[in-house]
């Protein structure tokens, strides 16, 4: 039924097999919390370094254009790292500024605001903290839940779960869609504080991509359904149902959608394998009209994304 890809033979650096040697070197029974965060450039050019704290990376994030990283621990802690240049023409990857959240907020999810100027945090409570990146220090502004869900329907205003998604507008930095665990969704202008449009989905929320065109987005969810939703409808114009079905799938982690100059789309996404026969697998699949390929890894995925190629157009793969 699905066509893994395993292992294709083809011509590779010795910089590159390096690179495969480091990042793939571990698995499930070998990890502790010593590994390295490592950041990887052009052939040649490599940084690695190590938190003081003994507590897992969830997530790492970078700043555009600014030569920096921002690392969330597992406790609760945010990490500010950025090149400097040390010794002359050499060039290290410092941390320079960490800042601890308070114990009452805990960060479920993070995104970098495309300016670099703010780390929206998204909280277990449903709000949506911001951190100045500039200072390294929480700033006023608060995107509180209750302003956001004042036009929901009342079951999903009285708890729509935390924050599983922030997702800017490709083409509008003030505008962004906030997802919430039980599958609520909300187009918001940060400009005028106001909810655009809300979208709801009678499954837990995981994760939620936009579309370039800025007119719509994806939204991915725990029995490996994805829906499409279009910026002005509150009902999903698309909508795929357990992608991997008929039997119960797992959750898909994280979805992108790339648009192509071609016909058809990418969509890439962790996750969403048939539980009885492939629970067991650590996948990405990319589906590209009515293709479907299967990466199958030794490892659990936490994160992935794309190398896109710099283009007029910001939005294409």
């Amino acid at each position: 039924m699905l066509k893994f890809i395993t292992k294709k033979s083809q011509h590779v650096s010795a910089e590159r097999l390096k690179v495969q040697r480091e990042l793939f070197a571990f698995n499930k029974k070998c990890y502790d919390f010593d590994i390295p965060v490592a950041s990887y450039g052009a052939p040649g050019v490599e940084y690695v370094v190590e938190h003081d704290a003994s507590s897992p990376v969830i997530e790492l994030h970078f700043v555009p254009k600014q030569g920096r990283l921002i690392t969330l621990l597992e406790n609760n802690t945010l990490h500010l790292w950025e090149i400097n240049m040390k010794g002359g023409e050499d060039s290290v990857l410092e941390h320079v500024e960490s800042y601890t959240v308070d114990s009452k907020l805990r960060i479920f999810t993070c995104s970098v605001q495309s300016s670099g100027d703010y780390l929206y945090l998204g909280t277990e409570g449903g709000n949506v903290h911001m951190l100045d990146i500039k200072s390294f220090q929480m700033a006023d502004a608060v995107i509180y839940q209750d302003l956001v869900t004042q036009n929901v329907p009342e079951d999903y205003k009285i708890n729509p779960g935390g924050v599983e998604a922030i997702a800017e507008h490709p083409l509008d930095p003030n505008k962004m869609v906030i997802g919430y665990s039980r599958g609520l969704m909300v187009l918001w202008d940060n400009e005028t504080l106001n909810a655009e449009q809300t979208y709801i989905c009678n499954k837990d929320l995981h994760s939620v991509s936009w579309h370039g065109s800025g007119t719509k987005f994806m939204s991915a969810h725990n029995d490996c359904s994805y829906f499409v939703w279009s910026v002005n409808s509150a009902k999903a114009i698309e909508s795929m149902e357990q992608c991997y079905g008929p039997y119960p799938c797992k959750a898909i982690n994280k979805i992108l959608w790339k648009r192509t100059t071609g016909k058809y789309d990418f969509v890439i996404f962790s996750g969403g394998m048939p539980r009885a026969n492939y629970g067991d697998r650590h996948t990405v699949s990319v589906k590209h009209g009515e293709t479907s390929k299967v990466l199958d890894l030794t490892s659990k995925v936490v994160d992935f994304f794309t190398v896109d190629k710099e283009a007029d157009d910001p939005g294409e793969f």
